[in-house]
């Protein structure tokens, strides 16, 4: 496992800087489909369409704000551990909700369960987002203050170019499981860019970053595989 994290890594050195900002918009990018879809899901779920809707994007945005507030300033060691713990939470919790709807059909359980948490996978899912963005913005500081708008402007295209993929290619062509198979794909692509930054990390955390990034490499194959299958 440190031979193949080894091997990303010296792979993305010579790119650390497109590699940083590539995975900062993926995970803006996969953030928003994961709004919309958690969103769409709570509709189908409650047999609702517009209220339901705009609550779940209300309550993933609060929450989406109240984890960049909460984040204070770190190492940069702490704020790649950080990104790569929100990438995990990120991917379960903007999944769990499709996979209820799925089988909420087939258990007995009262819809209310589901829903509730459903809207706690929402608030979750915006949460860590906010933490995960705000770590890329001290990353960012710390290499160059001044980059900090320009991160600020790759996170607003990737939350509009997540919104309208979503819209007109993600729910619509693929549907809610496949679409967030799909995500999640991208989500742990961004994941291993991240690699690029992996000498920031202290040698003593090395062995517990190396861990969230086969993780993320199983998410990412496991996906794929399952996207093309379903």
């Amino acid at each position: 496992m440190k031979q193949f994290v080894q091997y990303l890594e010296n792979m993305l050195q010579a790119h650390r800087r497109p590699a940083l900002w590539s995975a900062a918009f993926l995970f803006v990018f996969g953030s928003a489909v994961y709004g919309l879809l958690l969103a769409q899901t709570e509709a189908a779920l409650t047999h609702f369409v517009v209220l339901p809707f705009c609550f779940s994007i209300s309550l993933y945005a609060f929450f989406l704000g109240m984890g960049m507030v909460s984040s204070g300033q770190k190492t940069a060691c702490c704020d790649i551990r950080k990104i790569l713990t929100a990438f995990v939470i990120l991917v379960f919790s903007g999944s769990l909700p499709v996979i209820f709807l799925k089988i909420s059909a087939f258990w007995g359980i009262s819809r209310i369960i589901f829903i509730c948490l459903s809207y706690l996978c929402i608030a979750v899912a915006g949460y860590v987002s906010g933490k995960g963005f705000s770590a890329f913005i001290n990353i960012v500081r710390g290499q160059d203050e001044k980059d900090v708008p320009r991160l600020l402007g790759v996170g607003a295209c990737g939350i509009l170019s997540g919104m309208l993929c979503f819209a007109f290619f993600f729910f619509p062509r693929l549907g809610l499981l496949r679409a967030s198979l799909l995500a999640a794909f991208i989500t742990a692509g961004a994941s291993i860019l991240l690699t690029s930054q992996y000498h920031l990390v202290a040698p003593e955390k090395r062995a517990e970053t190396d861990g969230f990034v086969f993780l993320h490499f199983g998410i990412f194959i496991l996906s794929g595989v399952l996207f093309f299958l379903i």
